[in-house]
């Protein structure tokens, strides 16, 4: 083979080379942009608690992505207490959700939701209230109305 043709000839097997390894270079950057990451974030825990005179309330939240679960308790010192747990959404700093608990032996369910800043949570207040005696409250986030006291950062149990 003449020496003319032989070295074009290796240099575009080694552009052919370097090709591939691009390739799989620029694949693994593409892998590495991928939300994947957030998906596999782990859960995080956060426990809030409020004391009003004599009654005591315990939220224990646990976030993954936008979908939280935890506990709810209610300890009033001369009413029914009520325990339960909540499934729900957190959207920005909004969380709307059902809470399932257990007052004077019966089950029940009824919508709640919280506004999570730092560390503090503040519960909304009803805007009125179904027949059945559930609160309603608006679906728009912005026309929520949250209780004043905050209920703080506690240690989780």
């Amino acid at each position: 083979m003449k020496p003319g043709i032989l070295l074009p000839l290796i240099a575009m097997a080694f552009c052919a080379c370097n090709q591939g390894n691009r390739s799989a270079e620029h694949s693994d950057t593409t892998r590495t942009d991928t939300p994947s990451i957030a998906v596999n974030a782990p859960a995080s825990t956060l426990c809030f608690q409020r004391v009003t005179g004599k009654d005591s309330f315990y939220l224990q939240l646990t976030r993954a992505s936008d979908s939280v679960a935890g506990s709810l308790t209610y300890n009033f010192l001369e009413k029914d207490d009520s325990k339960g747990a909540f499934r729900g959404i957190m959207r920005d700093s909004i969380l709307r959700g059902d809470y399932e608990f257990s007052s004077e032996g019966i089950i029940s369910i009824r919508h709640i939701v919280f506004r999570i800043a730092g560390d503090h949570a503040y519960e909304a207040l009803p805007d009125s209230f179904l027949v059945t005696g559930e609160p309603a409250f608006p679906s728009d986030d912005h026309k929520l109305i949250f209780d004043t006291i905050p209920w703080g950062r506690g240690e989780c149990r």
